[in-house]
C-alpha cells in the first residue's frame, strides 16, 4: 500500500469530467502553432528553391515535400525541446510532489508550460495532416506518431488547469533529437552520406536518442505509471479512461523509441560498412 497523505493533494480536482476547453487564449496559441507550421513549410520551400536549385531540380514532388517538413519539424524540436527544459529545470532541481506532477500549480512553476503544450496541439495536428499529405511515402509509423502525440497534449486541454504539465514537458524535451535527424536526412538527399557531417550527425544524433528518450525519458514514464497508480490509489484518478490512456501511452511511447532505435542501428551499420568498402 502507498505511503501518501491525502492532504498534500487538496489541490487536485475531484469528480472531473472530461469539458471542452474555454480558454480562448490557449485556444489561439493552439491555431497560431498550426498555422506557423504551414507557414515555415513554406518559407523552407521558397529558401530552398532560391539557394540551393540544382538540388530542388532533382528530386521529385514527395521529396521536396519532405524535406520541408523536416526543416519544420527541426525548427519545432529545437524551440520546443528548450522551453521544455527551461520550465523542468527548476522542478528537476528542487523537486516535485505526484500531486504537481499530475496538476501543475502557481508555486510549483509548471504553469509556464501551458502556452508550450497549447503549441504542441498546434504542431501535431499540423504533423498529421503531413503525414495523411505524405502516407505513402511515411508510411503508418508516422501517422501513428502524430495521432498519438497529438491526442497527448489535446486530451489534456478537456482537462482541468495544470494537467499532466510536467510530462507533456518531459515529452517535449525528446523533441530535442529532431534537427538532427532533419540534417540527416537532408544529407542523404544532398548525396554527402560519405561526409563527416554527415557522420558527425548521425553519431551525435544516436547518442543524443539514447540519452534523452532512454537515460531521460525511460524513468519518466515509469514514474508516471507509479503516480497514475497514486492517483487510482487515492481516488482520483477520474476519468478513468484518461488515465488509462495515458497509462498506455506511457507504455507505448518506449515501444516506440525502440523500434526507432532499431531502425538507427540498422543505419549505422550500413554507415560503417560503406566507409570501410571506401
Amino acid at each position: 500500500m502507498l505511503d501518501l497523505d491525502p492532504a498534500s493533494f487538496t489541490h487536485v480536482p475531484h469528480n472531473v469530467a472530461l469539458t471542452l476547453p474555454s480558454d480562448h487564449h490557449q485556444s489561439r496559441i493552439i491555431v497560431f502553432a498550426f498555422v506557423a507550421s504551414f507557414l515555415v513549410q513554406h518559407l523552407s520551400t521558397v529558401l530552398f528553391q532560391r539557394r540551393c536549385r540544382s538540388l530542388w531540380n532533382s528530386l521529385d514532388g514527395n521529396n521536396r515535400a519532405d524535406i520541408a517538413i523536416r526543416c519544420v519539424i527541426g525548427v519545432w524540436g529545437l524551440l520546443s525541446s528548450v522551453w521544455a527544459s527551461v520550465v523542468l529545470t527548476p522542478a528537476l532541481r528542487n523537486g516535485t510532489s505526484i500531486a504537481e506532477r499530475m496538476y501543475a500549480t502557481e508555486t510549483s512553476g509548471l504553469l509556464n508550460a501551458e502556452a508550450l503544450c497549447s503549441a504542441a496541439v498546434g504542431f501535431f495536428a499540423w504533423d498529421i495532416v503531413t503525414s495523411l499529405w505524405l502516407y505513402e511515402e511515411y508510411g503508418s509509423a508516422f501517422l501513428l506518431h502524430a495521432v498519438a502525440s497529438f491526442a497527448a497534449f489535446a486530451i489534456p486541454k478537456c482537462m482541468p488547469r495544470g494537467f499532466l504539465l510536467y510530462y507533456g514537458c518531459v515529452f517535449l524535451v525528446w523533441e530535442v533529437t529532431a534537427p538532427f535527424l532533419g540534417a540527416r536526412t537532408l544529407l542523404i538527399k544532398m548525396k554527402k552520406t560519405d561526409s563527416v557531417a554527415f557522420s558527425i550527425i548521425e553519431r551525435c544524433g544516436f547518442a543524443l536518442f539514447i540519452v534523452i528518450r532512454f537515460v531521460f525519458g525511460l524513468p519518466a514514464m515509469i514514474m508516471y505509471v507509479s503516480d497514475a497508480y497514486a492517483m487510482r490509489w487515492l481516488g482520483l484518478a477520474k476519468p478513468t479512461s484518461v488515465y488509462a490512456t495515458f497509462t498506455f501511452a506511457a507504455v507505448l511511447f518506449p515501444l516506440m523509441n525502440c523500434m526507432w532505435v532499431g531502425k538507427m542501428i540498422k543505419a549505422l551499420m550500413r554507415s560503417k560498412n560503406r566507409s570501410k568498402s571506401a
